[in-house]
């Protein structure tokens, strides 16, 4: 799992200002028998708005506090 943003959050790379904002790839993170975000791949450029939508459970909040930093990916 790589994720690389220009954040200093802990456990999360920086990368050029001529580089995305945001990269993900592989993202995976499991609770116990559950997986809330099976291999995600997820690029945005600089000045790019995301939304991201879905039921409850499907991983929303977990991807975030994985971009930021909050969480550990698996």
């Amino acid at each position: 799992v790589v994720v690389s943003s220009p954040s200093s959050a802990p456990g999360i790379a920086g990368v050029g200002v001529d580089g995305p904002a945001l990269s993900v790839k592989g993202l995976v993170k499991r609770f116990g028998d559950t997986t809330a975000v099976g291999g995600l791949d997820l690029e945005l450029q600089r000045g790019e708005i995301l939304a991201i939508l879905g039921p409850n459970g499907a991983g929303k909040t977990t991807t975030v506090e994985i971009c930021e930093g909050f969480q550990a990916p698996d």
